[in-house]
């Protein structure tokens, strides 16, 4: 049994085992991988037979040479004690080194390679319940350009231009300006474009609301970084009038937006809007005195927003107070004439949401 055990013979056996382990574990990861879809072996001789020569070429040398240096070594010297050895300092500095090193640079290249892949090769991805057809890819793709669209910046720009202090009124002046980009870095993306304005009680004014023609231009990156103008403004619709309880209704536009670049959309109208909610009487059991509750203008957010922004005019004669609520609320007093830009700013505005504007005469 002490003859076994002799330090020669366990050096061999550890010797075995770790090469048993490294010829068991790559089969073993081949078999998992090949199991899971992963390439089959004809598939990796076929596209990685280059790799395989060169590595085929390097165990050959490394033979040779292991041989010369066998033979090379004195009869009271140790080759394999030496070898081993430098073996173990090597692979310990590999994978000390290495490993770690060599695993960064995977994750970089994985996310390189899935950020460059081509969008047909990402729905596969997404939708992999599944072998796609070629008319269910079509129309994912299509699918996808629709929601690809970014709306970036919304501003808008309020001015209460005349009052109606017996219908309780004010006419407002709305524009509107915004910015929406493309999600997508290869392929464009698609935006579809309406109008939708209604009009409310206009205390028998018409129109109740005028509609100025609406324009859509194409925006590019400059080397800053911002956007800049890159063709002549669209018109999208030429406006019109809308009559009290009535509303203006246009066609869907539906609109390309190339990689790089995005589209700057502006609308503009003036409408008579209530200063308070009408009803018909007081409440049920309301005792006293009924305080008018403020009517408002609304804004509805389709879709998700990066940044909107309110500014507020007054160019009546006499003082306005505005409170302007969405994700969170704000009241601001404005002296005729006055200006106050930015006086309602929001970021990350999630999809139906809604800004509401309500004013007071003062």
């Amino acid at each position: 049994m002490n003859a076994l055990l002799t330090d020669e013979n366990v050096s061999a056996a550890f010797l075995a085992l770790g090469c048993l382990t490294l010829i068991f574990s790559a089969v073993g990861i081949f078999r998992h991988s090949a199991s899971t879809e992963g390439p089959t072996l004809k598939v990796l001789a076929a596209e990685y037979r280059t790799v395989l020569l060169c590595f085929a070429a390097l165990f050959l040398t490394l033979l040779f040479i292991g041989l010369s240096a066998w033979w090379s070594t004195p009869a009271d010297g140790s080759f394999r004690r030496s070898i081993l050895q430098g073996m173990t300092g090597s692979l310990a500095e590999d994978l000390a080194f290495f490993s770690l090193l060599g695993f960064i640079i995977v994750l970089v290249q994985r996310r390189e390679n899935d950020l460059n892949r081509n969008l047909d090769d990402k729905i596969e991805l997404l939708f992999s319940a599944k072998k796609l057809r070629s008319g269910e890819a079509a129309f994912l793709r299509n699918e996808v350009r629709k929601i690809s669209a970014d709306c970036q910046t919304l501003s808008v720009d309020i001015d209460v231009i005349e009052e109606d202090v017996v219908n309780g009124l004010i006419r407002i002046d709305v524009s509107r300006s915004w910015l929406v980009a493309n999600y997508l870095a290869s392929e464009s993306a698609e935006y579809g474009w309406k109008l939708r304005i209604s009009a409310e009680d206009a205390g028998g004014r018409t129109p109740a609301i005028f509609v100025f023609p609406s324009y859509t231009t194409v925006m590019s990156k400059n080397p800053g970084g911002g956007w800049q103008r890159a063709a002549d403004d669209e018109l999208l619709h030429s406006g019109g009038e809308v009559q009290e309880h009535g509303s203006l209704h246009s066609e869907e536009t539906k609109l390309e937006i190339a990689p790089g670049q995005g589209r700057e959309f502006r609308t503009r109208f003036q409408g008579w809007q209530p200063l308070f909610m009408r009803h018909a009487g007081p409440p049920p059991g309301a005792q006293g005195p009924v305080v008018p509750e403020p009517d408002t203008y609304r804004l509805k957010m389709d879709r998700h927003w990066d940044e909107i922004e309110l500014s507020v005019r007054n160019s009546l004669k006499r003082p306005i107070r505005t409170t302007i609520s969405g994700s969170g609320s704000r009241m601001l007093e404005v002296e005729s004439g006055e200006r106050k830009m930015q006086a309602y700013k929001s970021e990350n505005l999630k999809a139906d949401s809604h800004v509401y504007v309500s004013f007071v005469l003062l």
